[in-house]
């Protein structure tokens, strides 16, 4: 039962009625039945009016646009703000900012509280980038396949523009 509530629930969420619940209680029906009866209050139904970012400095916006899915005029549905916060720190993690944080609000906007402004705060903290690599007891494989195959670059340059590596 706790299962049909939830999946209930989340049908609801899933077209913008964030407050939605389904409750169930248990009403006796005679010496062997049971009655289930679910309360379903779906609630208002969000839109997101308009998607802020903030706190990026040494990320372009438009870098960061390119992993999000949640846009103007879409439904509200925290899954997915929460979706687009865990790209952004991954985006983040990828470019070398391993104490990223991204913190997502809905806020109102204006009169209508049923139309929100998702605010995506963002922490980047220090970058860290690689500033050389080397490779030992390896002299089968080129370095640039080992380079290639973990995916590293020095100093934000690939393999191939960086003179600094060495094969051992």
């Amino acid at each position: 039962l706790e299962n049909e509530e939830r999946s209930i629930e989340d049908e609801l969420r899933a077209k913008g009625y964030r407050d939605a619940s389904a409750p169930f209680t248990r009403e006796p029906r005679g010496e062997r039945q049971m009655q289930i009866v679910f309360t379903v209050k779906r609630g208002p139904q969000y839109r997101v009016a308009g998607v802020e970012l903030a706190g990026h400095q040494q990320l372009p916006r438009s870098e960061i646009q390119t992993v999000l899915r949640v846009e103007p005029g879409q439904w509200y549905v925290k899954a997915r703000v929460d979706a687009d916060t865990g790209a952004i720190l991954d985006l983040y993690r990828r470019q070398g900012f391993r104490t990223a944080d991204a913190v997502a609000s809905a806020v109102p906007l204006g009169a209508d509280p049923t139309q929100l402004v998702v605010r995506l705060a963002i922490t980047e903290g220090p970058r860290t980038t690689i500033s050389g690599l080397e490779f030992e007891g390896v002299s089968a494989i080129p370095r640039t396949v080992l380079q290639k195959a973990i995916g590293s670059q020095v100093n934000g340059r690939s393999e191939e523009h960086t003179s600094e590596l060495q094969s051992r």
